[in-house]
């Protein structure tokens, strides 16, 4: 498993949390649980409307927030999905060739004879 891919991965969604909420926060006057949630709402595009920013300023900056963030979230969602895959694939070859589950195949029957000659 790569942990890097994967800390990595982490890290950009947990930045991405704190940078929005601070932004938020600091510049629409909205307390830090606001400020998260509407982070939150804003990288994943759900965006339930209950909360809207009123500057122009964090209007623009919530276009290009939500441009960067629903990429890096893409990413970073591919990548954790892209591990657990792999994981969960080592850990089938491994079970397999543990308990040997492979059957050796007579060459003379195929997919559709069901073993008939």
């Amino acid at each position: 498993m790569s942990y890097s891919r994967l800390f990595i991965s982490v890290a950009i969604i947990l930045i991405i949390l704190g940078t929005g909420t601070i932004y938020f926060h600091n510049t629409e006057g909205w307390n830090l649980t606001d400020s998260f949630y509407f982070t939150g709402m804003t990288m994943t595009t759900v965006g339930y409307g209950d909360l809207v920013p009123k500057s122009d300023q964090t209007k623009i900056f919530t276009v290009i927030f939500s441009l960067v963030t629903i990429g890096a979230c893409l990413y970073a969602l591919t990548v954790i999905g892209e591990e657990l895959f792999k994981k969960r694939a080592e850990n089938m070859l491994s079970f397999f060739k543990k308990n040997g589950k492979t059957k050796k195949r007579n060459p003379q029957t195929t997919l559709f004879s069901h073993g008939k000659k």
